[in-house]
Order: structure tokens, then C-alpha cells, then sequence
């Protein structure tokens, strides 16, 4: 996978628990033994937030593109933002719990991107993955 790579998960654990199928949008291109940074989106409509675009300050970006077949909010807060080492991703592939579903135009990843770093919630860490 590749920076701006979605992919659909069907068993993704959330962080309170709970599991179940979710579109993720890969953030970086992996480098070594650095994981993939993945964000989920949704198609339910967050903050009142129509126009397409960065909205760091509630960290949401609005698209309305390929691949996407409906206005989608993509989501970087703390609780949306997901570590997958390569190798979790080929089992996880094999035993056919994500699919690719396409892949994002590459200005649009690129905001996104640059989005989630002007985010508050983004960790030096994560500013780091998203040079690569």
C-alpha cells in the first residue's frame, strides 16, 4: 500500500472495544519497520461541516472524490488514528479482512495530509511518519 491508499476493514477493533467494518485512508508511505498511519473516515455528516476541505481545528477533512462515492469525513483525532505494521496489514489481507478499495488523487492526500498536521492532537511522532 501506498500514501492515499483507502482500504475497508471489516473487523477493525476501535479504541473502546468495539469492532466493526470501517473505510481507512493510509497517511504515509511506509519506510523499514515504521507502520502505515491510517485515519477512518465516515459518510455521516460531522460538525455541520458541508464544504470540501481542511478543518484541522475540529480534525476532519470534507472530500467529495474518487474513491469515495459520497461526501466522506475523514477523521484525525486521537481515537481515528491507527498504527498497522506491513506485516499485520499481508495477514490481515490473507485472511481477507481488508480489501482496497482505490486509492486518493494525490493533491487531495496531500491535504489531507497537511491537514493533520496542523492538527493539535498529532504527535511528534506521527509528524515524523507523514515525511516519509
Amino acid at each position: 500500500m501506498i500514501k492515499g491508499t483507502v482500504f475497508c476493514h471489516i473487523n477493525l477493533t476501535f479504541k473502546n472495544g468495539d469492532t466493526g467494518k470501517k473505510l481507512l485512508v493510509v497517511l504515509n508511505n511506509q519506510s523499514g519497520s515504521d507502520p502505515f498511519l491510517c485515519c477512518k473516515t465516515t459518510s455521516q455528516k460531522r460538525y455541520d461541516l458541508d464544504r470540501e476541505g481542511c478543518y484541522s481545528e475540529k480534525n476532519v477533512f470534507v472530500i467529495n472524490q474518487a474513491p469515495f462515492n459520497v461526501k466522506t469525513w475523514i477523521q484525525f483525532d486521537l481515537y481515528s488514528i491507527f498504527e498497522f505494521t506491513s506485516v499485520e496489514l499481508l495477514k490481515l489481507k490473507f485472511n481477507e479482512e481488508v480489501k482496497v478499495i482505490g486509492c486518493i488523487a494525490t493533491n487531495y492526500i496531500n491535504g489531507i495530509v497537511n491537514c493533520y498536521r496542523k492538527s493539535d492532537d498529532i504527535s511528534a511522532y506521527h509528524i515524523d511518519l507523514l515525511k516519509k
